[in-house]
């Protein structure tokens, strides 16, 4: 009974306190620095050589090489716990207890004797001084007792736990191509719409492709299921290819019998072969340009100037250089009033999307004016342009042309974007 007396002091002494734990991590010195090596997989890299009539492919496999730089440090995990008021019980309790001794002590050396000077109806004498003494040091001990084990029990759950570990962190990471070697495969070649253009077999890495093969633009090399990448250079070399191709398939005979948009396509195949043939007489006959001024001139809109190629807005502004801003307020929109000498001059332009005469030709409006759009065939940007969209414009001034009731300044658009 006395053990079942003592577990349920213990217990309620242990409740009496909530024990509240935090922790920190403290990093200690650096132990070692250390470098990894790591291999990864790669991917394809490819070129590009135009040999004649022969457009030569070479693709390499790679793989990823990575060094990897660790530092490895000493870190301990401190975890604090501290019972609130477990000292002031323990203390009180101490207290306590030596005051229920000491007065058990005194109790010692007081009279025994009972008190005679007060009897109760039973006719008993009252207690004894000694009594009073023992009955008041049983009380406090009764007080102390239960705050001395509450106190001892939450200083054992106080306390200070340490656990010391070593902990590594990635401190730099480079990564290079590594292990090149001649891919194998089926090579194949893709236009936008994913048509196949060609297939060819890789041997020793290289595969030859007819140029002719290459009438449209390539949009994908791929090896299986892996997309070959190419460098600036292979890519500016495939256009070119491209153009070359385009060209050769063109039978010209008289140019005033072409469309404009057959000549202006022409022109831009021609100026886009000239890197690779700069000698042959097609690129350098200037019966092609000759006959793409003097449509300018006469107003056809199909062969306003080309655009230039630009990836991006800013990219176009600096390109072309525009010298006018179209825009309301501007003081250039009076310069409108006579287009004509302005042709062939780059221009920015703000306003709003009024309506479309065909799926490249658009009418927009400036302030009070308005002009004609004249958009690629395969424009390289995207965006919403229905009507009442307002849009940023880089272009070319191309004169003036005639649409139904419209006589308007044509201008040819090398880039558009959407306007906020």
């Amino acid at each position: 009974m006395r053990a079942l007396r003592g577990v349920l002091v213990l217990a309620l002494a242990g409740g009496c306190f909530t024990v509240e734990s935090t922790s920190r991590v403290e990093r200690g010195p650096l132990l070692r620095s250390y470098a990894q090596d790591s291999t990864l997989p790669g991917g394809l890299e490819g070129k590009v050589a135009v040999d004649g009539a022969v457009v030569n492919f070479a693709v390499t496999a790679v793989q990823t090489c990575r060094t990897e730089q660790f530092e490895e440090y000493a870190e301990e995990r401190i975890t604090e716990r501290q019972a609130k008021g477990a000292g002031a019980a323990l203390a009180s309790g101490i207290a306590a207890v030596l005051g229920a001794g000491v007065l058990a002590v005194v109790s010692l050396v007081v009279s025994n004797a009972p008190d005679v000077s007060s009897i109760d109806a039973a006719g008993r004498y009252g207690a004894a001084p000694r009594q009073h003494v023992q009955a008041a040091a049983v009380a406090t001990g009764g007080l102390g007792l239960p705050a001395l084990v509450a106190g001892i029990v939450g200083a054992v759950q106080s306390g200070v736990d340490v656990v010391s570990t070593k902990t590594t962190q990635v401190v730099s990471s480079k990564e290079r191509p590594c292990n090149p070697a001649g891919a194998s495969g089926l090579l194949r070649l893709s236009a936008a719409n994913g048509a196949l253009l060609s297939e060819q077999p890789l041997d020793g890495g290289t595969a030859a492709v007819p140029l002719a093969a290459l009438a449209r633009p390539v949009e994908a090399v791929t090896l299986g299921e892996q997309v070959v990448q190419l460098d600036q250079e292979a890519q500016r070399t495939l256009r070119a290819a491209t153009a070359c191709a385009q060209l050769d398939a063109r039978q010209t005979g008289d140019l005033s019998t072409l469309g404009d948009g057959q000549l202006l396509r022409l022109v831009e195949s021609q100026r886009g072969c000239a890197p690779l043939r700069r000698t042959a007489p097609e690129v350098t006959d200037p019966s092609f340009e000759a006959e793409l001024r003097r449509r300018q001139l006469a107003g056809h809109v199909a062969a306003a100037p080309t655009a230039t190629r630009a990836t991006s807005y800013d990219e176009a502004v600096a390109a072309t250089a525009p010298t006018l801003r179209f825009a309301e307020g501007s003081g250039d929109l009076g310069a409108l009033d006579a287009p004509e000498p302005l042709s062939g001059r780059a221009a920015t332009l703000r306003g709003t999307i009024e309506g479309a005469l065909s799926v490249n030709i658009g009418v927009v409006q400036v302030a009070d004016r308005q002009l004609f759009l004249v958009l690629p065939n395969e424009p390289a940007w995207s965006g919403d342009f229905s009507v009442g969209a307002r849009v940023e414009v880089v272009g070319i001034l191309a004169g003036v042309h005639t649409v139904g009731p419209r006589t308007l300044p044509v201008l040819r658009v090398v880039w558009m974007r959407n306007a906020f």
